[in-house]
């Protein structure tokens, strides 16, 4: 999968201040993603110590889009916990943040 069509933004819950990564997929590129997401997230499966997915907390429509939904995950580390050690980490840091090959 290519990260360059891909939109993800931090936000912060209304309901409880706590802060959260949405995530858009849409279906024409990724059929498949939203389904795996939300079955790895599912009651079934979440309390398994050997699941490491990351929950999906809600799903999200897009108004006037049949393709597209935000999926509402939790900010799982700040992108500087660990602090960088080398400049090395932080160039491969933004290759990835930026999709730079």
């Amino acid at each position: 999968m290519s990260l360059k069509n891909v939109a993800i933004q931090d936000a912060v819950r209304k309901d409880d201040g706590h802060r959260v990564m949405l995530k858009v997929v849409d279906s024409r590129e990724n059929p498949d993603e939203l389904e795996i997401a939300t079955y790895f997230s599912s009651t079934k499966l979440s309390d398994i110590p050997e699941n490491h997915c990351v929950p999906i907390f809600e799903t999200l429509k897009v108004p006037d889009d049949d393709y597209q939904v935000i999926l509402v995950m939790p900010v799982l580390r700040n992108c500087m916990d660990p602090p960088f050690e080398t400049v090395g980490e932080v160039i491969e840091f933004l290759g990835q943040v930026f999709d730079v090959s």
